[in-house]
C-alpha cells in the first residue's frame, strides 16, 4: 500500500503544487523503482 500512495502523493503534487504544474503522461509500471523501504521512485517517464 505504501508504494500505491506514494506514486498518488508524488502525481497530486506535480499536477496541483508544483510551478509550473505538469501532467506525467504515460507512467509505466516498469517506470517505478522501489527503494529497500519502499518508497516508489518514478524514472524515464515521459512528460
Amino acid at each position: 500500500m505504501k508504494i500505491a500512495i506514494g506514486i498518488t502523493q508524488s502525481l497530486r503534487y506535480l499536477h496541483t503544487e508544483s510551478r509550473p504544474p505538469f501532467a506525467i503522461s504515460e507512467l509505466k509500471s516498469n517506470s517505478v523503482y522501489v527503494t529497500e523501504d519502499f518508497t516508489p521512485k518514478a524514472d524515464d517517464v515521459v512528460y
